[in-house]
């Protein structure tokens, strides 16, 4: 795939991804190689580096509305950028929490294609936030 049908790809799932957190149901393992890895940021307290699809797809079965109102869930792109077999994407999700509170956070994330699928990715957002806006008083 040349780098314009990579960016293609990430926005596709991207935009699907974005339809499961509201409530649809939409199959993301086509998006996945069987040995898909997902690395996610060591200080998160929840959640170590994911290894193979079932482990991947897991990230995305949970129940959104545990931490934010699924209908105030709202993605800004701000970067798509495409270079050989990698795609770089940086993107703000907003959103009510569950508690009502606004919440805001940075994402950045490296994905790295094989065959038209995803296999690796890289994630990066600020989880002193996130975890800040999720806990009890």
């Amino acid at each position: 795939m040349n780098e314009a049908e990579n960016k293609a790809l990430i926005k596709s799932f991207q935009s699907s991804l974005e339809c499961k957190f509201k409530g649809e149901e939409i199959d993301l393992e086509p998006f996945f190689t069987p040995d898909v890895v997902w690395h996610i940021p060591q200080s998160n307290r929840f959640v170590a580096t994911c290894v193979g699809r079932e482990q991947v797809l897991a990230l995305f079965s949970g129940v959104v509305s545990d931490y934010y109102q699924p209908e105030t869930l709202s993605f800004e792109y701000q970067a798509f950028t495409a270079e050989a077999d990698r795609v770089s994407m940086l993107f703000t999700l907003s959103a009510v929490t569950a508690s009502g509170d606004d919440c805001s956070n940075q994402y950045h994330s490296l994905f790295r294609l094989e065959a038209g699928r995803i296999a690796e990715t890289w994630e990066v957002f600020d989880t002193a936030y996130l975890y800040g806006m999720m806990s009890p008083d």
